[in-house]
């Protein structure tokens, strides 16, 4: 009896340390599979990342060879062999839009007008925050067009429009893809969106040709504009005889304030045909593996002069 209750202890123990030996070697596998899992993540992480950055690369490349760089916008893709590495890129031209450090009475003119055309403000709302603006702007210039909004926001508080935060959002929201703080402080007639040229077009009316103003002119201006684009036409300068040539050949007859207005837009300096700075927006992937790198490519420099990763 002595003898089979020493040899059924001695079994509980082996049996004991088997179930530990078990447990730890389980654990063991289950740390070597994690640590496996978390190193083909970082890999694949790494690999993504690197895609998204010869994402910019090619597409730094694509401008570089681009003699005319009036395209709106630029858009690759690579697959590798496998479709499971890949990265696509797109690129879309700052002077596409009007830069709002622009605080002369055109760049006043320019915000009242989208103001009033995209947020649906009153002729005196726009006016009154546009000067508003214009003002903060000129104390400081924005480095980032979302800078705008703080402005917004200052003015609704000293205006007492209750959730002045609420309000600032919804008035940038409605105007930002028609500015920018970036780029130079002209429009590119071949890339900008027909709000664009519109609200250029009667900012000028309204700040040099102010006894003409026919604000219905800007209208049929930027339609023309627009048609030009739309059957291939490129304006190669932003020379006045070059576009009234251009928009003559498409059978457009130019009115006497229309020749004007493309007068004021060349002498002035407020547009231009080829843009000097792009956004490059870059996603690389590499299995479940994403990253995102957004990037601004300075032409004239040959620089870029943003980047931010995700």
């Amino acid at each position: 009896m002595r003898i089979w209750r020493a040899k059924s202890q001695t079994l509980t123990i082996v049996l004991i340390i088997m179930a530990t030996l078990a447990i730890i070697t389980l654990k063991m596998a289950e740390n070597v599979n994690l640590a496996l899992k978390e190193s083909n993540a970082q890999k694949e992480g790494a690999r993504a990342y690197y895609m998204a950055k010869s994402g910019i690369n090619t597409a730094v490349e694509k401008i570089k060879g681009k003699e005319k760089r009036g395209f709106y916008s630029l858009e690759d893709d690579l697959t590798q062999e496998d479709e499971k590495i890949n990265f696509s890129y797109k690129v879309t031209d700052e002077e596409r839009r009007f830069n709002i450090n622009n605080t002369s009475d055109v760049g006043t003119a320019f915000l009242k007008q989208i103001l009033t055309q995209e947020a649906n403000l009153s002729d005196e709302e726009a006016a009154n925050l546009a000067k508003f603006c214009g003002q903060a702007i000129e104390k400081k210039e924005l480095m980032n067009k979302l800078e705008l909004m703080v402005i917004l926001e200052e003015y609704f508080e000293k205006e007492s429009k209750g959730n002045a935060a609420v309000f600032a959002r919804e008035i940038y929201s409605n105007i930002s893809d028609y500015i920018t703080a970036n780029g130079t402080e002209k429009v590119n007639i071949n890339t900008a969106p027909e709000t664009v040229l519109k609200s250029l077009i009667a900012a000028s009316i309204k700040s040099y040709l102010p006894a003409e103003a026919n604000l219905e002119d800007s209208g049929a201006l930027s339609s023309a504009i627009m048609q030009l684009r739309l059957s291939g036409g490129y304006i190669e300068a932003p020379e006045t005889q070059e576009i009234k040539d251009k928009l003559t050949a498409i059978g457009h007859n130019l009115s006497a304030q229309e020749e004007n207005i493309i007068s004021v837009l060349c002498e002035n300096f407020l547009i231009c045909t080829n843009s000097e700075i792009f956004n490059i927006a870059s996603t690389g992937h590499s299995g479940s593996a994403k990253k995102e790198i957004n990037a601004k490519y300075d032409y004239a420099s040959g620089n870029i002069i943003d980047w931010n990763e995700k």
